[in-house]
């Protein structure tokens, strides 16, 4: 089984880093992975992601989308 965990930032702050930490931490006996589609954030919290989970799949979509439009970004 694999298991593809999609997120939505939009100045997530450090609620994302935290959330990606404990993605991070937890040990799955499958492959995890993770997508996180930030929303053109003001607050530096898709490059600080960028940054610090470079095992993790982030980009920006380049504007606010809302939560909908942003998460159907993401094709399996």
């Amino acid at each position: 089984m694999d298991l593809t965990i999609v997120i939505v930032n939009w100045n997530g702050g450090e609620l994302l880093c935290r959330c990606l930490r404990s993605i991070r931490a937890s040990r799955q006996p499958f492959a995890v992975r993770v997508i996180v589609v930030d929303n053109n954030s003001h607050d530096g919290s898709g490059e600080q992601a960028q940054r610090e989970f470079p095992e993790f799949h982030i980009f920006n979509s380049g504007a606010n989308l809302g939560f909908g439009r942003a998460n159907n970004l993401v094709r399996p």
